[in-house]
């Protein structure tokens, strides 16, 4: 097998055009006028709040790998006797186990779409949303926006926050610096550190280090083995699907790899979201595949948990087979890394951002940079690895049960 390539060191910075960065500065102003306008009302909460307990607040309204990838820091604040909720999409709420003292919030927010006018109607109406769904909840609390997007700190200012902490950057999309005056305080970024780890930087002192875990989950996934030996590899999924066509892999190349895995007589298992059998039949150019719709979270856990391997895009479910420990190949190209990077011994990222010096991309920003980073990870290199997982899982001792939470 070739060596994986490097992940970019130092890593390189998403530089949007001019248009995303006066947005960026004006979204800033707009949270530090939040911040300001806020003042009686958080001062009142602040008071009210008093000797009832720390409140800690995370909002984070976007995607699955991104929820899920927080919740360690979720579960660090519960172990230091935080009152904590979590603010995010309504169907990512199965990714976090029920605690005491722990409050799942949805919100959905679009974040506007369309003209200008329209953007920015949305995003006011998406904002007063978003706050008033939080109110109870970051009144008076200690809240974290993990990301740094100053559409939620404008939210959670506006909700009553005591404080918000950040990042320095919108590091997880447009490396836009963030106004000081936005946040009451910034933590340290570790560009060559994972997600998760970037987040424990938000955890409090002393806090016990873990990865996500899936264990409260259990029932989704099939007993392990009585002798304690890992299954034979019989069937290999594949995820071809994201939130972004810009991180999708050529079909012809999804044939290419389909043909492999067939000779080597495994079984190719197509999953997907909720009525996206078609477009993922289409993402592989392949309409005679066995195919797996999930429809929530723990129908995603059961699926990935039938496939002995997994090969995906850079998306949520593959940090689901990451926490599950499945050997795993990720199909990358424009995403951030080692930012979005899986963790599992078994897993390996292919990319070529060696050779497109425009990458990573801010999704919605450079389709043509982001389409040729995908193009150049070959079958050939994708098969090779796929060898080199499976093989090295045939090798591996059986996985340690996911850790209890």
């Amino acid at each position: 097998m070739t060596p994986p390539v490097p992940f970019p060191d130092p890593p390189r910075e998403i530089r949007p055009g001019f248009a995303v960065r006066l947005s960026f500065r004006l979204l800033c102003a707009a949270a530090a006028v939040a911040r300001l306008v806020s003042w009686p009302r958080r001062i009142s909460a602040r008071r009210a709040q008093g000797g009832c307990g720390r409140k800690v607040l995370v909002l984070e309204p976007f995607g699955m790998g991104d929820a899920f990838l927080l919740q360690p820091l979720v579960l660090a604040w519960l172990d230091a006797g935080a009152d904590v909720a979590f603010a995010g999409r309504p169907e990512w709420k199965a990714l976090f186990p029920g605690r005491a003292r722990f409050t799942y919030i949805p919100v959905k927010p679009g974040w506007a779409t369309g003209s200008f006018r329209r953007k920015a109607a949305g995003l006011v109406a998406d904002a007063a949303a978003v706050s008033r769904a939080i109110r109870g909840a970051a009144a008076g609390a200690h809240c974290i926006c993990p990301r740094g997007d100053p559409r939620s700190i404008a939210c959670l200012w506006l909700a009553g926050a005591a404080d918000v902490a950040t990042l320095p950057r919108y590091f997880s999309a447009n490396d836009c610096k963030v106004c000081p005056l936005c946040a009451s305080s910034f933590v340290p970024l570790d560009r060559m550190a994972p997600r998760r780890k970037v987040s424990r930087a938000f955890e409090p002192e002393g806090a016990v280090e873990r990865r996500p875990g899936l264990a409260h989950l259990a029932q989704y996934m099939a007993a392990a083995p009585a002798d304690g030996s890992r299954r034979p590899v019989r069937t290999v999924g594949l995820v071809p699907l994201s939130s972004s066509d810009q991180k999708a892999w050529p079909p012809e190349n999804w044939r290419s790899l389909v043909r492999w895995i067939r000779s080597a007589n495994l079984r190719p298992l197509l999953l997907c979201g909720p009525g996206e059998g078609g477009k993922a039949a289409a993402a592989t150019g392949c309409d005679d595949l066995e195919t797996r719709e999930a429809t929530d979270v723990g129908q995603w856990v059961a699926a990935l948990d039938g496939c002995d391997v997994v090969v995906s895009v850079n998306t949520g479910p593959m940090h689901l087979a990451d926490a599950m420990d499945k050997p795993l190949v990720v199909l990358d190209g424009p995403s951030r890394l080692p930012l979005w990077a899986p963790e599992g011994e078994l897993a390996v990222v292919l990319h070529r951002q060696d050779a497109v010096p425009r990458t990573p991309v801010h999704f919605g920003g450079d389709g043509v940079a982001a389409r040729q980073a995908m193009a150049l990870v070959t079958p050939q290199m994708a098969i090779a690895a796929l060898k080199a997982v499976i093989d090295k899982a045939r090798a591996a001792p059986p996985p340690i049960p996911a850790n209890e939470i």
